[in-house]
């Protein structure tokens, strides 16, 4: 997680699979309820060769973005 200056929160989660299931988003999904319009966004970085939004601010990514353009 990475709190800003201003209060907003985006979080990370690293799931090692290729596939993230709605539940695996639950930790996500808990903190993004519980800090509210602070939470900024939650992303989950996994080994898939996709991104997408899963729902509100929960995106999932793939993990080699970070390194590829």
């Amino acid at each position: 997680m990475v709190e800003r200056d201003d209060g907003t929160v985006v979080a990370f989660e690293v799931k090692a699979a290729g596939r993230v299931p709605g539940e695996d988003l639950a930790p996500l999904r808990k903190l993004r309820d519980a800090t509210g319009d602070a939470f900024v966004a939650g992303v989950a970085l996994y080994l898939g060769a996709r991104s997408y939004t899963f729902e509100d601010r929960l995106h999932v990514m793939p993990v080699d973005r970070l390194w590829a353009p």
